[in-house]
């Protein structure tokens, strides 16, 4: 029996135990668990309270990729997060607290979480009316006047676009309810996974092109990276996406370089005083105080220290501020659903204030203003993503030249979508290149940027990458599918097909699905690179232990020899003799090691 092929015990593994919370519920086949916790988070629903949920659980046994959805619906955000199964939160920072007043408390404050904006686009006009609903209480009032107009048969004109940011039990039921939206566009929207386990209980069956083609909602996928001072950063905005009731993960690009870091040259001055208070107070506009004379006191009042001395102090501590950056990554997806081009919902994702955006880089497509002239208001740098897509349907005028040559009221509000998503997949294609570029400069000067040739940690950045650009990928190429689906359905397209402005987008997208091909195969090269280099520096290691023992051979075969002698009282001549030849020998092996490693070389 070999038993190098024996399975290894699970109790021998080394991965995180909360890689196997996904089945604290039940795995997909574990049914009867499934219901015990079910029964746990249950809520009574019929047509008059929660008709849509009502309705999902009673179509589910059919359709199971829904009883997630019901799930989701009943807890208020993942099941998994409905109490702490594994006594491994203690803190509660992503689940349920086991307190059951302290669980119905938070419980209640996800299920009604109301984030939706209504843009009311009227006909021949580009500016939308816009209208937030931050009750559940208020989009009713709106839905129900909707369905009053539809049941009258008023014509309608124009776009009706309710813009969603994340989702939550009452959002998914109002909406769902009272515009007849299929069940399947609110799934496809909780989680974002890149391949599923073969027990997960939330799989989602893939769906025929055809299928998808067919249905009246899309998906665009896509990824955003976010910068981080330092690993404390990073934590903080991991803790801040379990708040959010859908599902996303940040992730470390574990691509770590020598510019990354920054460390302070010299110690803070005045390292005994508060700094963050003196900005706090800053940040207020005190008036500072005066003395009997009416000057003002030129000191901080807590410490006796002059402000002029203290600013310089705070000034010098944030330049010798020590940096140690991380990058996250986000996949994230704008979900888009239509009803006879009047109405519209679009699903996207909640967006971190921790941290900034990569290269802080914020789109700004208007128009430069001449000298002399006052431009227009720049979009907020800080903003999110649902803020940057109400802006410019606020501000629409970088797109109307293109949008005025359809007639469809759905075209500039994707038009500006799209073109949001391809500007964060084109800084996420100049991101990849960075850290690829990177690679090549430690290949290249190993001395400067690695340091006792520790190739292997050039080998893990490229194994990362090398996971994720092939996800990439296929987000992108699904993308472009979906679109395709969208433009080549039936009334969408407009009848001259070159001048069809959704088709530079799509081409765009394709373009970066094309620069991911690139990276790819750049990846599988460098990998081959790193890998010979390894192997180059383990066989010159291997040649200088073989030469090393080689120059000792001929000493233990001398020393060897001479010791056959039986006479002691001559030994002293014996070390000489042997001291004489060793030496020789193995000045001469050393003379013939360094020419041959010279003409090697």
């Amino acid at each position: 029996m070999v038993v190098s092929f024996r399975p290894t015990p699970v109790s021998d593994w080394k991965f995180k135990k909360e890689w196997n919370d996904f089945y604290s519920t039940g795995d997909l086949y574990a049914t009867e668990k499934q219901q015990i916790y079910r029964r746990q988070w249950e809520i009574k629903t019929d047509s008059h309270h929660y008709p849509y949920l009502d309705y999902i659980k009673t179509i589910a046994p059919g359709w199971r990729p829904l009883q997630y959805l019901a799930d989701f619906m009943e807890v208020g955000t993942d099941p998994l997060r409905w109490r702490d199964f594994n006594n491994s939160d203690k803190n509660h920072r992503y689940t349920y607290p086991d307190d059951p007043v302290g669980r119905e408390e938070k419980r209640s404050e996800r299920v009604s979480r109301s984030r939706v904006c209504l843009l009311d686009y009227k006909e021949n006009e580009a500016e939308p009316q816009i209208t937030y609903f931050e009750r559940p209480f208020d989009l009713r009032a709106k839905l129900l006047e909707l369905n009053e107009d539809e049941k009258d048969q008023l014509p309608r004109s124009g776009l009706k676009l309710f813009v969603v940011e994340d989702l939550s039990r009452d959002t998914i039921d109002l909406l769902g309810h009272y515009l007849h939206i299929e069940p399947d566009f609110f799934r496809s929207h909780l989680r974002e996974h890149a391949w599923f386990n073969i027990r997960d209980p939330f799989w989602v069956p893939p769906s025929l092109h055809m299928d998808v083609a067919s249905r009246n909602w899309q998906q665009i996928f896509f990824c955003r990276a976010r910068y981080f001072t330092d690993l404390a950063k990073f934590r903080e905005a991991q803790r801040a996406v379990d708040n959010f009731n859908i599902k996303r993960k940040l992730d470390e690009d574990e691509s770590k370089a020598l510019w990354d870091r920054s460390y302070p040259t010299s110690k803070p001055i005045f390292p005994q005083l508060n700094t963050s208070l003196f900005r706090r107070r800053k940040s207020r506009n005190e008036v500072p105080e005066t003395n009997p004379n009416g000057d003002h006191k030129n000191i901080s009042g807590e410490h006796g220290i002059p402000l002029d001395e203290v600013q310089t102090a705070i000034e010098q501590e944030l330049i010798e501020e020590e940096v140690d950056a991380k990058v996250g990554l986000m996949r994230t997806k704008a979900t888009f659903w239509w009803k006879n081009k009047n109405i519209g919902v679009l699903l996207l994702d909640p967006t971190l204030r921790e941290g900034f955006p990569l290269w802080r880089e914020q789109e700004n497509w208007h128009e430069k203003p001449a000298p002399g002239e006052v431009g227009p208001r720049t979009p907020d740098p800080e903003s999110s993503f649902a803020e940057r897509f109400i802006y410019w349907t606020e501000n629409p005028a970088p797109f109307l030249r293109k949008a005025a040559l359809s007639n469809d009221p759905r075209q500039l509000p994707m038009m500006i979508l799209l073109r949001i998503i391809c500007a964060d997949w084109i800084t996420m294609s100049q991101y990849i290149k960075s850290r690829l570029s990177q690679v090549d400069w430690e290949l290249i000067h190993p001395r400067e940027f690695l340091g006792h040739h520790r190739f292997y940690t050039i080998l893990n950045k490229l194994h990362t990458w090398r996971r994720l650009v092939p996800v990439y990928r296929e987000m992108l190429y699904t993308t472009t599918l979906h679109m395709e689906f969208f433009l080549n359905s039936e009334g969408k397209r407009s009848e001259d097909v070159e001048d069809e402005p959704f088709m530079e987008y799509l081409n765009e997208f394709k373009l970066i699905l094309r620069q991911m091909d690139e990276y790819e195969e750049r990846i599988d090269r460098l990998t081959a690179v790193t890998t010979s280099t390894i192997n180059m520096v383990d066989s010159h290691r291997i040649k200088l232990l073989t030469g090393l023992a080689t120059i000792f051979l001929p000493l233990s075969l001398i020393g060897t020899l001479f010791s056959m002698s039986e006479n002691v009282d001559k030994l002293g001549a014996t070390f000489g003799y042997w001291a004489a030849a060793s030496v020789t020998v193995m000045c001469f092996l050393l003379l013939v090691y360094r020419l041959s490693e010279s003409w090697l070389a």
